[in-house]
């Protein structure tokens, strides 16, 4: 009779209690085991760095990609500005200059924008001598060579002046677009110097143990939960 009460301690009475015993999979709290620390800090010297030589490329170490795209595109498109209206502005010069040679009985070889110029503002050589003179300059064209003289009705003359205008406005734009990427560099360094710390989205991974009871607590257990 002893070996049977103590048979029934030792097997059954742990079988009835374990099965009273239950995984129940509810989750109560998280606990990030592999957290990374969000503030971490980045050189800014680095950043400003890269941001004097593109300007985007210190946003994007730091980690502001949206303000990257911003600062790399407006200098790429004000560095393709200014390359655009430069090559244009010296094309137009150069038709200006052909057209002047043609029209105005000019031999083009050897001279200057001075004398280009000069072109543009007086309808022959000694018309622009006469008004040097009267202003009392030293620097007259004597030399054959540097003789133009335009059609009375000053309608080529009139055309010429409109191409080197034209010109002109072409190389202020390129002018302006290149202190837009100058500008534009010093914002990025300016929001640089003002983002000393970033933060880093990364993929959290956790892992969790959570004690679990049921309604009543008939049941208890534990709840095990991972997020990757």
């Amino acid at each position: 009779m002893n070996r049977l009460l103590l048979l029934f301690v030792v097997i059954v009475l742990p079988v009835s209690i374990s099965a009273q015993i239950s995984v129940v999979d509810v989750t109560t709290d998280t606990v990030n085991v592999f957290s990374k620390d969000d503030n971490a800090i980045k050189s800014n010297k680095i950043a400003m760095a890269a941001s004097i030589a593109l300007p985007g490329l210190g946003q994007q170490y730091i980690g502001k990609r949206h303000a990257a795209f911003i600062f790399a595109g407006l200098d790429i498109a004000a560095l393709f500005g200014a390359i655009f209206c430069e090559t244009y502005s010296r094309r137009f010069d150069r038709d200006a200059y052909g057209f002047a040679a043609s029209r105005a009985s000019i031999d083009g070889t050897g001279k200057d924008a001075l004398f280009w110029n000069n072109v543009g503002n007086h309808l022959s050589m000694e018309d622009y001598n006469t008004v040097a003179g009267l202003n009392g300059t030293d620097q007259m064209y004597n030399d054959p060579s540097y003789s133009w003289r335009w059609a009375p009705d000053e309608a080529d003359f009139k055309q010429y002046q409109q191409m080197r205008f034209d010109a002109r406005k072409l190389h202020t734009v390129a002018s302006v677009c290149l202190g837009a990427m100058v500008l534009n560099r010093i914002i990025s360094l300016v929001d640089i110097r003002a983002s000393s710390k970033y933060k880093k989205s990364d993929d959290m991974v956790s892992f969790s143990v959570n004690p679990a009871f049921s309604p009543g607590l008939n049941y208890a257990g534990l709840s095990v939960s991972a997020h990757f």
